[in-house]
């Protein structure tokens, strides 16, 4: 008897080793999705995502278009959607269209809201396009890519043609007459003159007098129009007549990187494609790339996480025309909430910026109950000029609360039924034996004893193996049903570093050494969705590389190499494998991946290479996902981290549609 109650308590402590094991496993399966996050050379902005976009219908040229967009940490707001229409030709991808639509939302922490759009492609396009959906900040911080793939388009082909091909910058104070690409993002003094210069087609059967038109936008098309600028240069063209023009682009007065898109008007009317450039006004500059709060909402003695990403100067960057050096500026932050009571949230914060760490975290206490944030970022310079200003609210939603909590409890619930059942099954198990000493006490005496004290042994094993096979199993089932999604797009901060002082100097750039860090780019990478089925291919997408401080398109290529531990072959390259170079240039790239794993969790290895005339820089990212074949993340549920069995009733979190 002494020895079986051992036994028990043995197996009793198994179980509560075998439950903590279990959560211990659970955690680290939670870390997984934070792969990377904040070491190294590259960091994790965010974790948005366009998910399971879809084509509706298309009639003609009109689409109807639905998809999801998701965020998996921090409060993500002043977002904007849109889509591009990207033609593939021979001189790489251009964009043949754009529409930018006229919402702004902000995605809480494991939010998935659904949109559907109506979009109309300009009456004139013939031939294979592909239509792009993003999602950007105002400030024209990506912050997830989708695609619908490819559509034909049958117009009247009357129009005039911007041969987009043929566009480049130039300064006319330029000793060189070098021309700029663009989105290059060539930086200009407030008093030397850029001009564009670019080919120009009449297609329609008259002769037509074209009205420059400049859209002018801060930092990208995105954001707010800041001018329409319509110049009195007057271009005539007989039917079928090819120009060469050059127009002086209006510039803006306020030091910045702008979005520039020239069209052509006659008599008031748009009769031309449009061409989207970049260029940057020299001076101090600064941009805050985004503000994102751990919450949308805190209680009085909470302590708020704020993460911090911000650039110093648009005109710094490798090769300039300014040569201005990151050391030469110095650049202060602060920052204030208040509740819709107007009660302040924190203290407010003034703090001086490290040049060189743009992605801060800050901690700050919350004085006051805030279930409403109002929050203000402001960059200054040394003197106390406002660089830039960024407003938010953020509204606590508590039906989102409630839908996590009953998902989360249900978890939770899972766990102690589990415990309680294996309790009780030690209890009736001891129960048992404690009978069967009590009558085997009769038969004490009897010749046969020994026999029957074995054969209470054998059956002891036997009992003792069912219930440890049970608290095995069980144990994995907790850890399976408390599996985390995975995040399927990433937007990622790369520093590109040296390795040594030496290196930089043998590269010719040992002025440039400072610490390191000699460049940066922004990517997304990642999937279309957070899940896939057994052999169903995987839909890897990614963007073309941008300059921090001035939202230049940079030189680079992303390629996959490796899942998991075995390598792709042969290699896929999502952008050019080429890199950007003059008549080759990628905004966006896709790819299908045929694959056969076990169900279970998956990495996938993005392999970014930046280029710079004679040297390369490289870096790996990983992204997570998930293979299901009983049950699966489903992309549709919001406000839910958690993968959900079969048995889950997801209608509570259906997420709403709306129709713009």
């Amino acid at each position: 008897m002494k020895n079986y109650i051992c036994s028990v308590k043995s197996l009793f402590l198994l179980t509560l080793v075998s439950l903590v094991f279990g959560l211990g496993i659970n955690v680290q399966v939670s870390n997984a999705e934070v792969l990377n996050d904040g070491s190294g050379n590259f960091k994790i902005l965010s974790r948005t995502s366009i998910q399971n976009p879809k084509l509706i219908s298309q009639i003609g040229n009109n689409f109807v278009i639905s998809f999801d967009m998701s965020n998996k940490e921090n409060a993500q707001p002043d977002l904007k959607y849109g889509l591009q229409l990207i033609e593939e030709s021979e001189n790489g991808q251009v964009i043949a269209d754009e529409k930018i639509f006229s919402e702004i939302f902000t995605l809480g922490p494991n939010e998935t809201i659904t949109r559907e759009v109506n979009y109309t492609a300009p009456s004139y396009l013939v031939g294979e396009y592909s239509i792009w959906l993003i999602i950007e900040n105002s400030s024209g911080l990506n912050q997830g890519i989708g695609t619908v793939g490819k559509v034909q388009l049958l117009g009247d082909d009357q129009y005039v043609e911007i041969d987009i091909s043929s566009c480049y910058l130039s300064v006319t104070e330029d000793n060189l007459s070098k021309k700029y690409n663009l989105q290059q993002g060539v930086d200009v003094n407030a008093d030397e003159t850029l001009t564009i210069n670019c080919d120009v087609f009449n297609k329609f059967d008259r002769e037509i007098s074209l009205k420059p038109q400049f859209e002018i936008f801060k930092r990208s098309s995105f954001s707010d129009l800041i001018e329409v600028n319509q110049t009195d240069e007057n271009i005539v063209l007989t039917s079928e007549e090819e120009k060469e023009f050059s127009l002086v682009i209006p510039k803006n007065n306020i030091p910045q990187a702008y979005d520039v898109k020239l069209s052509f008007l006659d008599n008031g009317e748009l009769v031309s494609n449009f061409v989207l450039f970049h260029y940057v006004l020299s001076g101090p500059s600064g941009t805050i790339q985004s503000i994102q709060m751990d919450k949308e909402g805190y209680l009085k003695d909470d302590i708020a996480r704020i993460k911090l990403f911000w650039s110093g100067s648009a005109d710094i960057f490798p090769d300039s025309r300014s040569g201005k050096n990151p050391a030469d500026e110095m650049i202060s932050f602060s920052f204030n909430i208040e509740n819709d009571n107007g009660e302040p949230c924190i203290k407010p914060i003034n703090k001086n910026l490290d040049i060189g760490e743009n992605l801060i975290t800050i901690k700050a206490l919350i004085v006051n109950e805030c279930t409403s944030l109002n929050g203000e970022g402001v960059l200054k310079d040394s003197t106390g000029k406002v660089l830039d200003r960024k407003v938010f609210s953020l509204v606590d939603n508590s039906n989102n609360s409630k839908k996590e909590s009953k998902t989360t409890d249900y978890s939770i619930l899972i766990l102690i039924c589990s415990v309680i059942v294996i309790i009780i099954l030690i209890f009736i198990l001891i129960k048992i034996r404690k009978k069967r000493n009590d009558d085997n006490e009769t038969e004490i005496k009897n010749d046969n004893n020994d026999s029957n004290t074995n054969n209470n042994s054998n059956m002891d094993k036997i009992v003792l193996s069912v219930a440890l096979s049970f608290l095995i199993g069980s144990s994995f089932f907790l850890i399976d049903g408390l599996k985390t999604c995975s995040a399927n797009q990433v937007q990622a901060y790369i520093e590109w570093h040296f390795t040594s002082e030496e290196d930089a100097i043998a590269q010719g750039r040992g002025d440039e050494w400072a610490g390191g860090i000699w460049d940066d780019s922004l990517f997304t990478v990642g999937l279309g969705k957070d899940s896939y089925g057994i052999d169903e291919p995987l839909d890897v997408l990614a963007t073309n590389a941008t300059h921090i401080s001035c939202g230049n398109s940079s030189s680079a290529t992303v390629r996959i190499e490796k899942i998991d531990f075995d390598a792709v072959s042969p290699t896929v390259f999502l952008i050019s494998k080429y890199g950007m170079t003059a008549g080759d240039f990628m905004s966006y790239g896709s790819a299908d991946i045929p694959q056969n794993l076990t169900p279970g969790e998956h990495t996938i290895y993005f392999t970014v290479s930046y280029h710079h005339v004679a040297y390369n820089f490289t870096e790996t990212i990983p992204v997570t996902f998930t293979v299901t074949d009983s049950y699966s993340c489903t992309d549709t549920v919001s406000n839910s981290t958690l993968c959900s069995n079969d048995d889950t009733d997801l209608t509570i979190n259906t997420p709403k549609t709306v129709t713009n």
